[in-house]
Order: structure tokens, then C-alpha cells, then sequence
């Protein structure tokens, strides 16, 4: 680069980070329902549901689990796709800025937004992204 402004560096590295970080809490997620982890920490709410007739005990929110599992993975590669190609066209920084930005949100409701952290980076990623200009010829001239 030799010093030149013509990548969005900053922007490209903290939204790859958003969307490994929001990937890793998926499958995180997704392993966590597969060992049986999940219903063993929520015993309370099936003792709860016994104790009001049982009347609410048919719902099972396992499949809620699993669904926000595989979110929170196509969120997290839907945002280091977009990284990748912010890297590579930078010209069109405000589209996959935009894209960034919009997959980190909807990364809340697979996976938890990466646990806050992947939706933080992502959001910020995205907005560095959004706003980034690279430096005219005469700017790189000193």
C-alpha cells in the first residue's frame, strides 16, 4: 500500500473479526443444544410449567434453539463475505458497508449477536466502512 489510502483497512479488519466472532458463537450455540447442555441448565421452566396444570408443557423451543444456532453461522459468513468484498471492491465500500452493517444486526437473533461483541464490531465495521473515503492523487503527493 506504501502508505496510501486506497483499501478501507481498519473497516475490513474489524468487520472479518465481527463476523468470526459471530460464526464462532453459532456453532458455539449449535454445540451446546447438540450435547443436551441447554435443557439441563432450564430445568426451572419445566418444573414451573408442571406446576400451572402442565397447560403450557407441550411447547418445546428446542427448534427456536437450533434456528438461532444456524443464524448466528449464516450471519457470521454473510459478514466475512462482506468483509472479503469490501476488501477487494473497495469502491463499492458503501454497499458491502451496508451489508455488514445490516447482517451484524440480524446476527442478534441467531446466536446472540456474537454475544454483543460480534454485533459491536460488526456495527462499527460497517459504519467505517459506510464513511470511509480513500485520499484523492494530490492527497498521496507530499
Amino acid at each position: 500500500m506504501n502508505g496510501t489510502n486506497d483499501r478501507p483497512e481498519g473497516a475490513f479488519i474489524i468487520s472479518l473479526t465481527a463476523g468470526l466472532v459471530i460464526g464462532t458463537v453459532g456453532v458455539i450455540w449449535l454445540y451446546t443444544m447438540s450435547a443436551g447442555w441447554f435443557p439441563g441448565w432450564m430445568n426451572w421452566y419445566d418444573d414451573f410449567m408442571h406446576g400451572i396444570d402442565g397447560h403450557l408443557h407441550f411447547m418445546d423451543f428446542s427448534a427456536l434453539g437450533w434456528a438461532s444456532g444456524y443464524l448466528g453461522i449464516l450471519s457470521g459468513i454473510g459478514v466475512v463475505l462482506s468483509a472479503i468484498m469490501l476488501h477487494r471492491r473497495p469502491t463499492e465500500h458503501e454497499r458491502w458497508g451496508a451489508a455488514v452493517l445490516v447482517l451484524s444486526v440480524l446476527s442478534i437473533f441467531g446466536g446472540m449477536g456474537g454475544m454483543g461483541l460480534g454485533v459491536l464490531l460488526g456495527v462499527l465495521g460497517g459504519i467505517l466502512a459506510i464513511v470511509w473515503s480513500p485520499r484523492s492523487h494530490s492527497e498521496q503527493v507530499t
